[in-house]
């Protein structure tokens, strides 16, 4: 007796079914909320916005002392960045290039 003449095609989607069903039904943790917490430390963020309105933000603080460059990863963008302070007080940002 093979249910009732049923193709195999019907079986295996049947057999998916009742598999996906149980894997809902069951749980594999024995944590009360079902997940897995990791503590985590929340870093402070620094930006700097340039005089046309691009916004750089950065882990650590830029501290520049006398026109010396710094080079910071940028979050923003996602690559390296120089970061230079002009005599004027103003920051000047540009692509880190080795």
């Amino acid at each position: 007796m093979s249910y009732i003449n049923i193709k195999d095609e019907w079986k295996l989607l049947i057999g998916w079914f009742v598999f996906v069903i149980l894997l809902l039904l069951f749980s594999c943790t024995s944590s009360s909320s079902g997940a897995i917490v990791i503590p985590h430390k929340v870093y402070p963020i620094y930006s700097i916005t340039e005089p046309l309105g691009t916004i750089h933000r950065y882990r650590t603080k830029p501290f520049i002392i006398h026109n010396k460059r710094l080079e910071l990863y940028c979050f923003v963008h996602g690559y390296p960045e120089v970061i230079i302070k002009l005599r004027t007080g103003k920051w000047r940002v540009r692509r880190w290039k080795h």
